[in-house]
């Protein structure tokens, strides 16, 4: 089996070089990646390719500290379709619990981790002296490594409302000239060079309880993504044939069928076989198509609603308020106020200008 990455992280890279005014064509090229076949797909993306996009990014860039820069921003950006999907909030919420304390959510992250998508090989131990995460990359790589455990501490702060610190941090790679910056983000003893990459945290930090004060939109994200992790490829293909067509129309049964050459019934009868039914997978792409749009202020609600395909703007409400709890009203304005937190990280010019 080859080991992969979900397209979501791939589309935060691609973010990021968006923000920063960076052509990303060339950059995904140099990867063996192209935006052409990447363009509405939901298959995983081999991880050495991913590896090879993280660190051609952060020559392109000039960024020596580009993983953890996209980590500083995605520990409070809401706003777009990766950071909806593509967020450790699996150790924040869940569908039918939500994680009381720090320990409980890194738990989770740990289970939630498919062994062929995602961090590799991951693991917790938990002893007298608190947690260890640890997580051998088979191919270790510097921006990749250090946005994953960026993101998780960051995240895990943001969670429990607390500005906590790790017992220590490890990493496969050399220390380079980023070392200084890392001592300051994590604040704790960082090591190099290591046979694992490792986050040690303290059974005092495991405690800390967590208060999402949005935990239903967020728990929707991490649903999603535990979801991915387990999709069959056949379900993969139908979800990005749906999503496809939404551009130009509401994506029918037997619209997606011809797309797949199948015939309905054929088509039904598998997605059956996996659990799951055409209007479940449809209703899924409205639901994340939304979030991101809602999420985007420069959206009106009822552009929203005729973009998703809904007979009118109360339609998308009822269906909105379904997904989330809360209208679309109230989770735009618990957006913009959480933009007012948002604190990410800017440098000089490399081969892009970046904002």
């Amino acid at each position: 089996m080859v080991e992969s990455v979900w397209i979501h992280e791939i589309r935060l890279v691609l973010a990021a070089l968006d923000a920063r005014r960076c052509a990303a064509e060339p950059i995904l090229a140099r990867a063996g990646l192209s935006s052409a076949v990447l363009a509405g797909s939901e298959e995983p993306v081999p991880t050495r390719r991913a590896i090879a996009l993280w660190e051609t990014a952060a020559r392109a860039t000039d960024d020596p500290l580009f993983g953890v820069h996209v980590a500083e921003h995605l520990a409070f950006e809401r706003r777009t379709a990766a950071c909806a999907t593509f967020d450790f909030d699996a150790m924040f919420n869940g569908d039918d619990a939500r994680p009381r304390s720090v320990g409980e959510g890194l738990a989770r992250f740990v289970h939630s981790v498919h062994p062929s998508v995602g961090p590799s090989h991951v693991e917790m131990v938990v002893d007298q002296g608190g947690a260890h995460l640890v997580g051998r990359s088979l191919i270790p790589s510097p921006q990749r490594d250090e946005f994953i455990c960026a993101s998780l501490v960051l995240r895990g702060r943001r969670a429990a409302g607390v500005d906590w610190a790790p017992d220590g941090v490890t990493f496969q790679h050399e220390r380079g000239d980023r070392g200084e910056a890392l001592d300051r983000l994590f604040r704790c003893p960082v090591s190099f060079g290591a046979e694992a990459n490792e986050l040690r945290c303290l059974p005092s930090v495991l405690g800390l309880a967590q208060r999402w004060d949005d935990a239903s939109t967020f728990g929707i994200a991490s649903g999603n993504t535990r979801d991915r992790w387990a999709r069959p490829p056949w379900v993969a293909r139908c979800v990005a044939t749906i999503s496809s067509q939404m551009n130009s129309a509401l994506p029918s049964l037997a619209s997606t069928a011809a797309l797949l050459r199948v015939t309905e019934r054929t088509l039904q009868r598998r997605l059956a076989d996996s659990g799951t039914s055409y209007a479940q997978l449809l209703d899924g792409v409205r639901r994340d198509r939304a979030l991101r749009l809602v999420e985007d202020g420069s959206w009106r609600l009822a552009r929203v609603a005729f973009a998703l395909h809904f007979s009118d703007e109360s339609a998308f409400h009822r269906a909105f308020k379904r997904w989330t709890g809360r209208t679309p009203g109230e989770l735009r304005q618990r957006t913009a106020a959480g933009e007012d937190e948002t604190s990410t990280s800017r440098r000089g010019d490399g081969e892009c200008m970046r904002s």
